[in-house]
């Protein structure tokens, strides 16, 4: 039950609701302030922070490995591949434009993708991909040689059975606790509200508004936007749409630690850095694709076991370490890596499916959701 206060603060016919706290949902409810100074705007979320994949991820500031990107341009064109490319690049500046980038602790610090002797062939083939695409960024990004091989790699960081590797010096890494923090902050200076713990249940959509019931109060509202990504499948059955849970964990700090940067594997499947001392590992789901296909938080030994084994095997052969901490996110997907946007109704909209990149789009796609509200 609510008072009468909070029924006015909150639920006396906002304008515009955003359902989803992530870095969709609060840059979309942002951007909504901008061009709507004197509307009420709330931020739901059915979590008690946001849940999904926000402030699961691992912290790269990154837009596609070669490896990626050549096996892109083979499954989904050239063009399409681009497309999707730049809206990752123009996503990390406009998330700049909006956050200082110190304050998240962005390092540009560059990409490494490793690949191992099994995969050699990989490497091979992506290494004669590397004047395609170079010349592609620079006439996309006007960026010259953003991919090159670089064969001192695994002596600099002493990996073991990861002899081949290629460089791209564009990407980096930031904070995440840090960045979501600021993306909160920005929210409160603007009368935002973030609702906690307030799951919508369902929705129904008439002619002047929405009613939106959740597991708390129902409500009208003018707008409904929807922001829920990997968990958007439920609500939203028939989008192109499924969750993808990604499996990570981190080390414990290592004394004299040489790895320093972020660095892929497997067609960006597999995912390392450093944080600060530790390692911070994430991936497998190319292990047990259908299994993971999910939007529950559990962890498997399948996956975890694999990760530990390329910290073992390959990343930190001649260092002892001991993990600290395990988790899980969900991630939305499709059979395209592009994102899905648009009015669902008249006074419903949708901006979903991030693709595993929604650190780099995430913000292009908040601001594209504010832009399409009438």
């Amino acid at each position: 039950m609510i008072s009468f206060w909070e029924k006015k603060a909150f639920f006396d016919n906002p304008e515009f609701v955003v359902v989803g706290s992530g870095i969709v949902g609060m840059t979309a409810a942002y951007f909504l302030r901008q061009k709507n100074p004197d509307s009420k705007i709330i931020v739901v979320d059915g979590a008690p922070f946001s849940n999904a994949a926000s402030f699961k991820n691992a912290g790269f500031a990154c837009f596609g490995s070669a490896g990626e990107l050549f096996s892109d341009y083979k499954s989904a064109g050239k063009e399409s591949s681009l497309i999707t490319l730049k809206k990752r690049f123009d996503g990390l500046s406009a998330l700049n434009d909006l956050i200082d980038f110190k304050k998240i602790d962005y390092q540009k610090c560059g990409s490494w993708e490793m690949f191992d002797l099994e995969n050699k062939g990989a490497f091979e083939q992506t290494n004669h991909f590397l004047e395609e695409i170079n010349t592609d960024l620079n006439f996309l990004l006007n960026e010259k040689d953003t991919f090159r091989v670089d064969h001192r790699v695994k002596d600099q960081f002493n990996f073991s059975g990861l002899p081949f590797a290629i460089h791209n010096r564009l990407e980096g890494s930031l904070d995440v606790a840090k960045l979501n923090l600021e993306l909160i902050q920005l929210l409160a200076v603007n009368h935002i509200p973030i609702l906690r713990n307030l799951p919508v249940i369902k929705f129904q959509e008439c002619d002047t508004h929405v009613t939106v019931s959740t597991a708390l109060v129902d409500f009208n509202c003018k707008k409904l936007i929807l922001a829920t990504n990997g968990f958007s499948k439920t609500i939203l059955p028939e989008l192109e749409i499924k969750p993808a849970r990604a499996q990570v964990l981190i080390t414990k700090p290592i004394p004299n630690l040489k790895v320093k940067g972020t660095f892929h594997m497997n067609n960006g499947f597999d995912y390392f850095r450093n944080v600060d001392d530790r390692i911070l590992i994430g991936g497998g789901r190319n292990i047990n694709l259908k299994g993971e296909e999910t939007d529950q938080f559990e962890l498997t030994d399948e996956i975890q076991n694999h990760l530990e084994g390329l910290l073992k095997n390959n990343i930190l052969p001649h260092k002892k370490f001991e993990i600290e901490h395990r988790w899980s996110g969900i991630m939305g997907v499709g059979e395209t890596k592009s994102p899905l946007l648009g009015n669902y109704s008249k006074n419903i909209s949708y901006g979903i499916r991030l693709g595993g990149m929604g650190v780099a789009i995430g913000t292009l796609v908040g601001k594209e959701l504010a832009e399409i509200q009438n």
